[in-house]
């Protein structure tokens, strides 16, 4: 055995005398590949492992949060959904690991060597991949927003539907001048790297000469044409797509926490939201604006934004096909809901002021405390509906119902 190889009684010895030191050191260096861990843990969080070797290890789904993984030897790890937050990696190498689903969530990769490595879904938010070798690596849906990504070597990498946003809800910052840190590739590599369908906005930063859009990228900004874009998966939290086309969009999966989709275009559009693919995602829709917004004939699944301020005065539902959708606490004032099938939806504190649900079939709704001033119900089948402490004058009611039966 290598001086530097330790066997597993010998590492938690070390882990033991690391929790009386605070700035313990004595695991750096040492070969870890013999170690058989207990836990999907290192035992301690802040733990120096700089220059520890961890080559070809099953690490996945381990928690490093915080650890100190600087000029480390990870090459071919399974690091598959592992927790790497605010981790160390400056200088580590990382060929060919898995790195799939995995937590990077403000992590300093600093001049890592990530060759090879595949990073589908990571998240990468605020991450630090500065002179970072990404040569070869995937990136398939890896969330990009807010990273630095200064002289990174993107060599033939794989980027499709990745996300390379700087606008979003959690905006970043520099701490020296306060001044907005956009998403710099003025100076990377950018030889062969495929952006199909790769999300960027108006202050993500090409090298000069550089066209995203035509290596198939879908710049997300205010009126612009996205129509039948694939934008499933996407982290659309944040964006202002306000009058954007949007017809026939793929939006499955989308995240569209405190999106504005004010006056979009979503005709025949595919809005399915489902459970975040990455798990630091904690919410996928919230406080969404949709004023105005077109969703004629659009197919809606799982819209349900939990009680959060949504806004969809005077939206156009006409023709839509709902499922799994609830519009507690909405803002719909004037929206279109006429002939739909909204057996069961819940509207509970809604605010529905001139909303127009003529000849829909609302079996089951639940209308409790909404607001329905000058509602059109004409020829709604309201049977088995909930209104109970709602507010309602000069509404349209159904021919011969009586709303004292059913309040």
């Amino acid at each position: 055995m290598e001086a530097n190889t330790i066997t597993t009684t010998e590492y938690y010895e070390l882990i033991k005398e690391s929790l009386q030191c605070k700035n313990f050191i004595g695991l750096v260096g040492k070969n870890l590949t013999n170690v058989k861990f207990e836990r999907k843990t290192f035992g301690n969080s802040n733990l120096n492992l700089s220059k520890t070797i961890l080559s070809g290890l099953d690490l996945s789904e381990f928690n490093f949060v915080w650890a100190i993984l600087n000029e480390a030897n990870l090459d071919s790890c399974d690091l598959y959904l592992a927790d790497l937050s605010n981790v160390k990696f400056q200088n580590a190498s990382l060929k060919n690991a898995d790195l799939r689903k995995a937590n990077l969530l403000q992590a300093d990769l600093t001049g890592a060597n990530l060759t090879g490595a595949d990073l589908s879904y990571a998240d990468l938010r605020n991450a630090n991949l500065s002179g970072a070798n990404l040569t070869d690596a995937k990136l398939i849906n890896a969330n990009l927003a807010m990273a630095c990504l200064k002289k990174v070597n993107f060599n033939n990498a794989d980027l499709t539907k990745a996300n390379l946003r700087s606008d979003t809800p959690e905006k970043r910052y520099s701490h020296n001048n306060n001044q907005y840190n956009f998403i710099d590739l003025k100076n990377a590599n950018l030889e062969g790297v495929i952006l199909k369908g790769t999300l960027y906005d108006e202050h993500t930063r090409f090298p000069i000469g550089f066209d995203p859009k035509e290596t198939g990228a879908y710049l997300i900004a205010p009126d612009v044409s996205l129509e039948k874009a694939d934008l499933s998966n996407a982290d659309l939290s944040g964006a202002n797509l306000s009058g954007a086309n949007l017809s026939k969009a793929n939006m499955t999966g989308v995240n569209l926490f405190k999106t504005n989709l004010s006056g979009a275009n979503l005709t025949q559009a595919k809005i399915i939201i489902k459970a975040p693919v990455i798990a630091s995602f904690k919410c996928s829709i919230a406080n969404i604006k949709l004023e105005q917004t077109n969703l004629s004939q659009a197919t809606i699944i799982g819209f349900r934004p939990a009680r959060s301020c949504t806004y969809l005065k005077g939206a156009n539902f006409q023709g839509s096909i709902f499922s799994d959708v609830s519009f507690e606490c909405a803002e719909l004032m004037g929206a279109n809901f006429s002939d739909l099938n909204l057996n069961s939806v819940n509207f509970m504190d809604a605010k529905l002021t001139g909303a127009n649900f003529r000849n829909c079939s609302l079996r089951g709704a639940n209308f409790f405390r909404a607001v329905l001033h000058g509602v059109n119900f004409k020829g709604a089948d309201l049977s088995g509906v909930t209104l109970q402490e709602y507010q309602i004058k000069d509404a349209i009611m159904p021919d011969d119902f009586n709303l004292k039966q059913n309040s």
